[in-house]
C-alpha cells in the first residue's frame, strides 16, 4: 500500500519590517537582542524572493498521496486555534514549507507543543539523524530557497518516493536434480519357462487314480479305428452266376 506524505504549507512570509525594528533599537540605545535573535530578525527581514504560495499550491495540488494543509505563521499559532488542533491531527511525517530555516521551523512547531524531531533531507543535509528519537519527523523546506516551484515539487515527489516501502519477490523452490534415463526406465522383467511344478493345478478336487483313469479313458478314445468292412462284390457274383446255372435247361 502506497505511503501517503503529509505536507504543510505556511500562507504567509514574515513580515518584511523587522530589520527596522533592530536598528530603531541600536539607535536609540535600547536592549540589543541576543546574537540568535538578531540571526532570525535579519533571516526573516530578508527578502522573501521565491516561490509564492500559490505558486507552491499550483504544482502540489491534485498529487497523488499528498495530503496539503494550509496554517497560519508558525509563532502565531495558539494552542486554543484550529491550526494547532489541524497540526496535532496530521499522524506520521510531516513535510513542512516555510520562509525560514529548518531548524527555526523546527523550533517554532515545539514551542507550541508540536513534538518533532528536525529529520535530513536532499535540501536539508545539515540536519542530524537521530534513530533513538520516536518523534514524529520533520522534513522542513525553506521556501526562499526555491525560486522555481516546480523544483520544489520535484523535490517533494522525491521525498515521497524515498518512502515508499520496498517489496521484493523471492523465489523458495528448489531446482529437481536431472533425471537420468536408467532412472526413468522400467527394470526388465525375464520370463523363465514354466515347469510342470509350477503349472496351476487343475480346476477342481482331482486324486491321482482318478487322474490315471482319466487319462486312460482318453488314450482309448484315440486308440479306437474304425472296423474296416470287405466288400461282397465277388459273393455276390458268385450267386448270381449259380442262379443262372439254374435257369438252364
Amino acid at each position: 500500500m502506497p505511503v501517503r506524505l503529509s505536507v504543510v504549507i505556511v500562507q504567509s512570509p514574515p513580515a518584511p519590517d523587522l530589520q527596522g525594528s533592530v536598528d530603531s533599537n541600536a539607535s536609540t540605545g535600547g536592549s540589543q537582542p541576543d546574537r540568535s535573535q538578531q540571526d532570525r530578525l535579519q533571516q526573516d527581514s530578508a527578502t522573501t524572493a521565491g516561490c509564492s504560495v500559490d505558486a507552491v499550491l499550483g504544482e502540489l495540488l491534485g498529487l497523488p498521496e499528498i495530503d496539503l494543509t494550509l496554517v497560519n505563521r508558525l509563532e502565531s499559532v495558539s494552542i486554543a486555534s484550529t491550526d494547532h488542533l489541524t497540526l496535532e491531527s496530521i499522524s506520521g511525517d510531516v513535510v513542512v514549507l516555510d520562509w525560514q530555516t529548518a531548524s527555526q521551523t523546527t523550533q517554532a512547531l515545539q514551542a507550541i507543543g508540536i513534538d518533532a524531531v528536525r529529520w535530513p533531507h536532499p535540501d536539508d543535509p545539515d540536519a542530524v539523524a537521530d534513530p533513538t528519537q520516536r518523534s514524529r519527523r520533520i522534513y522542513a523546506f525553506d521556501l526562499r530557497q526555491f525560486a522555481d516551484a516546480k523544483r520544489l515539487r520535484e523535490s517533494v515527489l522525491r521525498l515521497h518516493a524515498s518512502k515508499q516501502v520496498k517489496t521484493f519477490s523471492l523465489s523458495l523452490g528448489t531446482s529437481s536434480p536431472a533425471v537420468t534415463p536408467q532412472s526413468t526406465s522400467a527394470p526388465q522383467r525375464t520370463t523363465e519357462p514354466q515347469t510342470p511344478s509350477s503349472l496351476p493345478p487343475l480346476s477342481g478336487d482331482v486324486s491321482p487314480g482318478k487322474r490315471t483313469e482319466a487319462a486312460g479313458a482318453d488314450d482309448k478314445v484315440g486308440s479306437v479305428t474304425p472296423s474296416v468292412t470287405r466288400p461282397a462284390t465277388s459273393d455276390r457274383l458268385d450267386s448270381l452266376v449259380d442262379q443262372l446255372d439254374d435257369f438252364d435247361p
